[in-house]
């Protein structure tokens, strides 16, 4: 296995407070993320992250994939704007693009689909929405 060392915090020091922050910085994206999608007038029945993001082998450069499946009374230009202001707040903060796949539950079902269905049963990290739903669909 090879040498293993073992280092603890200094709880006392002065940047302890900014290592602490960086250890919660995927747990915090996802919770802005979250918070950001439930702020919406209408927000979407079901969110999730997948891709690389998802399954912590992203890069410095990899994007952020992002499904959605709106609500039927979601109008499409307040959801527009809801979905630029999403990308452009959580690239801003995360320092990655976002790229947004909107999709109705038909479409998620429709076979063509199958590969993302896969994907996203297999490592979506739900953001809105039950994953038993998700999986539902995915079925």
């Amino acid at each position: 296995m090879g040498n293993t060392y073992l280092h603890s915090l200094n709880d006392d020091h002065l940047a302890a407070d900014a290592v602490r922050s960086l250890a919660r910085l995927r747990e915090r994206a996802f919770e802005l993320m979250t918070e950001t999608l439930r702020s919406w007038p209408h927000p979407p029945a079901h969110a999730a992250v997948f891709g690389s993001a998802a399954r912590r082998e992203e890069a410095a450069d990899s994007d952020i994939d992002v499904p959605l499946v709106p609500t039927s009374d979601a109008e499409e230009w307040s959801r527009q704007q809801a979905v630029s202001r999403f990308i452009d707040t959580i690239s801003k903060a995360t320092g990655n693009d976002v790229r947004v796949l909107e999709l109705t539950e038909g479409e998620l079902r429709d076979p063509a689909n199958e590969a993302l269905r896969h994907e996203l049963q297999k490592d979506a990290i739900v953001l809105l929405g039950r994953r038993s739903r998700l999986e539902a669909m995915s079925a």
